[in-house]
């Protein structure tokens, strides 16, 4: 199975550097799976905070793409869809954490046996420390 991890950001540096630390540190070995990890950025106006998420992203294996205006979280999701053919695509926003190493896992495992799902409620923190869900 391939799978593209994307996430959008448009904001300051030390939120995307966050996220793609937690990402990294909780993400487990899924061998034979192939994961893609795509970084777009949507319109961040400061040249030196694109220069810095192009940075971030490249020193966490993830491919950067530059939009040059704002357009939107659904325009960036999709764009990162169409980055790469993939059999799964899961969407982050820059602001949220992971705390559970084996997230991947449990995922790829809960898609591999329901094959009518599209989106899982699965449970993020959001920086503020605040709970939030994906619908299901």
């Amino acid at each position: 199975m391939k799978i593209i991890i994307g996430v959008t950001t448009n904001g300051p540096i030390p939120h995307l550097q966050r996220f793609l630390q937690s990402l990294v540190s909780n993400l487990e070995d899924i061998s034979p799976h192939q994961v893609v990890f795509v970084c777009y950025d949507n319109g961040t106006i400061n040249s030196q905070a694109v220069r810095d998420h192009m940075e971030a992203c490249r020193k966490y294996g993830f491919h950067f793409v530059l939009n040059a205006e704002e357009q939107g979280q659904s325009f960036t999701w999709n764009r990162i869809a169409e980055y790469e053919e993939a059999d799964l695509a899961v969407f982050f926003n820059h602001t949220i954490r992971f705390f559970t190493p084996g997230w991947l896992t449990r995922m790829l495992f809960f898609f591999e046996h329901n094959e009518q799902i599209g989106m899982v409620g699965l449970p993020i923190v959001h920086e503020t420390g605040i709970n939030h869900y994906s619908c299901v």
